[in-house]
């Protein structure tokens, strides 16, 4: 009221106008007063267009599973003090204000027969609605699985959350038409002035005045706006979180590696390797369609990315849904890691798992399976930002590679790093520098617990692994293109042995059974011993 006094006596500050209506003064306050008035309604009108669906958004959808039929605050909003009521801001015009001052006056019965009823009424709104949405959907999806054959790879169709919210709106209608035939009856008066001791002795009356067909009077217009309203919200709200969750599930396939380039400088810088190797190496990662793939004994292949690793990536991806929850604080090796695509996924997508990474090189393990382990946890860039970087596919799965030096650098020297790399003759890390950022990044509580990296034969490795006591502790061993050699089966089937945990009873989960081995191998290898075929007829003989 004070507001509106004080826009009056600013009004009438202005200079007075004459009152003849003849006057020119008269005529020209009028055409103001239209043109203002004829603003105004079209401001109204547009605001009006404009806001509507922002309110049917944010003032239903919101309140879809706490629907506000009956108002549980109505008796104790009557009983607070009108100066309270007129305050923008006061704790004693909150809820529990206004629940303190009622039960101040009225004592503590005042909440169980004035609060708790209306909302246990709301309460059943909410549960007819929830119960039946999630009951129908899953059987909805069920019905078109078998119409469409859906797979994990195809779009889920739109039609099950329409049905199943259109069931949920008339399943609500028909709980929330008494109360609305009973609100509509309501009146604050009789509850302030103790005419009914309770809001369910004032719903008992009506309803013996009125009947149950007075109570469901409106049935049709309430069925008809909710089972509209809940099938176009609960379809728009499926597709909202479907896309969500795919983008959220893209985002995870997203894999980062360290660049070609990258990786050529160090090998370049590097004291300690010898000549053979180091030639060896950048032969590998060069372009060079004549270079050697392996040698044996010095270089195994490490440092580039195979067919079958991208394989194995996908076949993981598309095949174990329950991944996640599986793995989760349990086991994963990956022998013969190299650029470790499965591990990097296995990282990102469970949380809680602990990856060990074998590879026969300890140095691949140093220039390419660490920065990538990097690249994809501490040293991740974020969004869709690849800072300049080069992104390409890979199968199934989008690879991006990532300058790892320049985060190092970032790392060990801050702001400063450009500057004070910028200073030296060569400008790059030395091997001690890329080794100490290394060891910071991976002595981090989030990475201390979840990586091992492990560099050496597979009879060294078992061998050190029973000496620690750590045989049958993983719960899924993968290995891609590791079976080119029939000379090297009786040591991987002795590793995987040694290595793989002993199943349990509950360890058959959707069809799969744990712990699980899973090798990818090319079916035959050209120039050399190894082939599938091979290879499971020596674990048939083991």
């Amino acid at each position: 009221m004070s507001t509106s006094s004080s826009l009056r006596t600013s009004n009438s500050s202005y200079a007075p106008v004459d009152g003849d209506p003849g006057s020119e003064a008269y005529q020209s306050q009028q055409l103001n007063r239209k043109q203002t008035g004829a603003v105004g309604a079209a401001t109204s009108a547009v605001r009006g267009i404009l806001l509507q669906p922002l309110y049917l958004w944010y003032r239903t959808p919101l309140k879809l599973f706490r629907p506000l039929r009956v108002d549980y605050l109505a008796t104790a909003r009557a009983l607070l003090p009108q100066e309270i009521l007129s305050q923008r801001v006061s704790l004693r015009g909150s809820t529990l204000g206004m629940i303190a001052n009622a039960v101040k006056q009225r004592g503590w019965s005042f909440v169980p027969r004035y609060v708790l009823q209306p909302m246990a009424a709301n309460w059943t709104i909410g549960f007819a609605l929830f119960t039946t949405y999630t009951a129908i959907l899953p059987a909805a999806y069920a019905q078109a699985s078998r119409q469409y054959f859906i797979n994990s790879n195809e779009a889920l169709p739109w039609y099950p959350p329409v049905l199943a919210g259109a069931s949920a709106g008339l399943a609500q209608s028909i709980v929330a038409t008494p109360l609305d035939s009973l609100r509509m009856r309501f009146e604050v008066e009789d509850m302030v002035s103790g005419r009914y001791r309770s809001w369910w002795a004032f719903a008992s009356n009506h309803m013996s005045v009125v009947g149950l067909k007075g109570l469901y009077r409106g049935l049709r217009l309430t069925m008809s706006k909710d089972i509209l309203g809940y099938a176009a919200f609960f379809g728009l709200f499926e597709m909202v979180k479907n896309e969500t969750i795919d983008l959220y599930r893209e985002m995870r396939r997203r894999l980062w590696k360290r660049q070609i380039d990258d990786v050529q400088f160090q090998l370049a810088q590097l004291d300690s390797m010898d000549e053979k190797k180091e030639s060896v190496m950048l032969q590998a990662i060069s372009n060079d369609n004549n270079a050697s793939d392996v040698i044996k004994g010095v270089y195994e292949g490490g440092l580039k990315t195979w067919e079958c690793s991208i394989d194995l990536l996908g076949y993981i991806v598309d095949n174990f849904e329950g991944l996640s929850a599986h793995l989760h604080g349990r086991r994963v090796l990956e022998i013969g890691c190299g650029t470790a695509l499965p591990s990097l996924h296995i990282l990102k997508s469970v949380p809680g798992v602990s990856v060990t990474m074998q590879d026969y090189n300890k140095d691949v393990l140093e220039l390419i399976t660490i920065p990538n382990v990097l690249c994809n946890t501490i040293l991740e860039p974020s969004g869709d930002s690849t800072l300049g970087d080069k992104s390409h596919v890979d199968g199934d799965m989008e690879t991006c590679e990532i300058h790892v030096d320049s985060r190092r650098m970032q790392m060990l020297f801050g702001k400063d790093a450009d500057k004070i790399i910028g200073e030296r003759d060569i400008p790059q890390l030395t091997d001690p520098e890329v080794q100490e950022a290394d060891r910071k990044l991976l002595s981090r509580p989030s990475l201390a617990t979840q990586c091992e990296f492990i560099g050496g034969g597979w009879e060294e490795m078992e061998k050190e692994m029973c000496r620690l006591g750590r045989q049958h502790t993983f719960e899924l061993i993968v290995t891609s293109e590791t079976i080119y050699e029939t000379s090297t089966y009786k040591q991987l089937h002795d590793l995987l042995a040694c290595m793989l945990a002993k199943p349990g009873a509950d360890d058959s989960i959707n069809g799969c059974s744990w712990p699980m081995v899973l090798v990818a191998a090319k079916s035959l290898y050209f120039g050399l011993t190894g082939s599938v075929l091979s290879f499971n007829k020596a674990k048939m003989e083991n």
